[in-house]
């Protein structure tokens, strides 16, 4: 029930849809594990500074932290499109446990008032979202490929822990890139340690890993990344993967797709379908759903 949880149970009563944004999934694939990559680590991610909310980190997992308050969390998280996406008179006593869980959340609870808001933060990370996230993806997949991602090396977590070059030790999502700069770094030192011939690939951001490694490399980013803040046009693809144009291809699919009316405000997500909102969350929970209750009524 805690905020930003984005794994259900399988054999858990489909009534819980999260009012905070993430989609429900399968419980966490826990087969064995292998490289994330051509070596790469995929515990490299806590190294750099979260500082978008969306896939892995729900919106309003992200409002939870910035809200002044207790209170002020509760009032945004319901005012939340999330949270009008679903009929609240079904979820209201699952609501109500949910507020008590948030009581004891890092930003709340007078146990860590000693972290950082980041580190409260990457608390939350840590313990719920990574894990869930890469479980329910790793679920979803392993019905098309074998995929035994990501590898997760202790050792090197711990010891990346202790330096400032992880994550956890960045201000609170900083959209600064100097002061992202340096997990970037990282991540080419790391390339050009174990696949030398990736660190030449150009990345969605429009530089390559090893740009990141001398100073010519420093100044084409520089000037590309003054060139886009100056410029009118967006030249970059905001779908580099093409997750959107895959929802739009598919959206009469979304579109006929059953909605339990006992759950769901339909009438808001067709609203919001029609002015081509994202609703994939709701979208998600209502596919999982409908899932669940044909496997049990089986």
């Amino acid at each position: 029930r805690r905020a930003g949880r984005s794994c259900s149970a399988p054999d858990a009563a489909p009534r819980r849809p999260a009012a905070t944004g993430r989609r429900p999934s399968p419980r966490p694939w826990r087969g064995p594990a292998q490289s994330c990559g051509p070596g790469i680590p995929a515990g490299v991610r806590r190294a750099r500074a979260a500082h978008i909310a969306g896939a892995v980190i729900s919106p309003n997992l992200y409002r939870l932290f910035l809200a002044k308050n207790y209170d002020d969390a509760i009032r945004q998280v319901e005012a939340s499109s999330e949270f009008e996406w679903l009929i609240k008179d079904e979820f209201k006593q699952a609501w109500d446990e949910l507020k008590e869980d948030l009581r004891t959340f890092p930003c709340f609870s007078s146990q860590y008032s000693g972290m950082t808001k980041n580190q409260q933060f990457y608390k939350i990370v840590f313990e719920e979202v990574f894990r869930k996230y890469f479980g329910a993806e790793m679920t979803n997949q392993y019905k098309y490929i074998i995929n035994r991602t990501p590898f997760i090396d202790f050792t090197f977590l711990k010891e990346i822990l202790q330096t400032g070059l992880a994550g956890v030790h960045s201000e609170f999502f900083t959209d600064n890139p100097l002061k992202r700069f340096k997990g970037q770094v990282l991540y080419s030192h790391i390339i050009s340690k174990t696949s030398r011939q990736l660190g030449a690939q150009l990345t969605d951001k429009g530089y390559t890993p090893d740009n990141l490694l001398t100073i010519q490399g420093n100044i084409h980013i520089l000037k590309s990344y003054i060139y886009k803040r100056l410029s009118k046009h967006k030249t970059k693809d905001e779908d580099p993967y093409g997750v959107k144009r895959s929802y739009n291809h598919n959206l009469h699919f979304f579109r006929a797709m059953e909605k339990d009316e006992r759950l769901f405000n339909v009438e808001k997500i067709n609203t919001s379908m029609d002015r081509n909102i994202n609703i994939a969350p709701i979208l998600s929970q209502a596919y999982w759903v409908n899932h669940l209750q044909k496997t049990y009524e089986k």
